[in-house]
């Protein structure tokens, strides 16, 4: 009887051993488990974050690399505007009375009779002109530096295609337009003249009187070349009034 109860007492304990030890084994178990967890968790959190800060480098870097980019074609734009205009420089601007339209002439294409340049630099120095029943606006152009973009073409036919450069005069009074003549420059040279007439008679005399304002311009950007005022003063004759009443009549 004693035999059995040992038994029974020595089987108690060794069952409480088995239950302990498998106990203890499933928490290490369950716990290294939230260890590995968590430590793959941090890593991922630490390469994520590593993940993120190359990205934003990446694209500082992608972003800056952009500006400077657009800073240099903006430049570069700028730097080839800046040498077309150089490029072509107007000598003088004169306003005439005539201009000598005979190509047999020694003068050919020279304002003659009269004229007057206006090519000062100071706004307080104003030319005054009376010339009636109308005048011409004389320019001389050199374009010896100028670029006639030349095109080669890669055909054994190739042809030289020039591009001229194309320019504006336009003539204001009063600030309001009178005229506006544009012209092509196909050659280099250090004279490249053009003219305009203005035909007065079409105007009421009051309204001619005061500034005018000459403009020669780029039209490629609209680039201003040349700026020059002048003023038209005149006493007027009564035969002249009666005329310019007829015509506008």
């Amino acid at each position: 009887m004693e035999k059995n109860n040992l038994s029974k007492y020595l089987f108690g304990i060794s069952a409480f051993i088995i239950v302990f030890f498998l106990s203890s084994y499933t928490n290490k178990l369950k716990i290294e488990k939230e260890h590995i967890k968590e430590s793959d968790f941090s890593i991922d959190k630490e390469e994520l974050n590593k993940l993120t800060d190359q990205t934003k480098s990446d694209l500082e870097i992608n972003d800056t690399e952009l500006l400077e980019e657009i800073g240099q074609e903006s430049t570069e734009t700028n730097n080839n505007f800046s040498n077309i205009n150089k490029s072509i420089i107007v000598n003088s601007i004169k306003i005439a009375k005539q201009v000598d339209t005979d190509p047999n002439s020694n003068t050919y294409r020279e304002p003659i009779n009269a004229f007057k340049t206006i090519t000062t630099l100071d706004q307080n120095i104003i030319k005054d002109i009376d010339y009636y029943p109308s005048f011409c606006i004389w320019t001389s152009i050199n374009t010896e530096n100028m670029q006639l973009n030349i095109i080669n073409e890669s055909s054994e036919d190739a042809l030289l295609n020039i591009n001229p450069t194309k320019l504006s005069m336009i003539v204001t009074c009063n600030e309001t337009e009178v005229s506006k003549f544009n012209f092509n420059i196909n050659a280099k040279t250090p004279r490249w003249r053009e003219w305009i007439e203005i035909d007065l008679t079409q105007f009421e005399p009051e309204s001619i009187i005061g500034s005018w304002n000459i403009k020669i311009i780029n039209n490629k950007n609209n680039y201003i070349l040349e700026d020059r005022s002048f003023s038209f003063d005149k006493i007027w004759e009564i035969d002249e009034l009666r005329q310019t009443a007829e015509i506008i009549d």
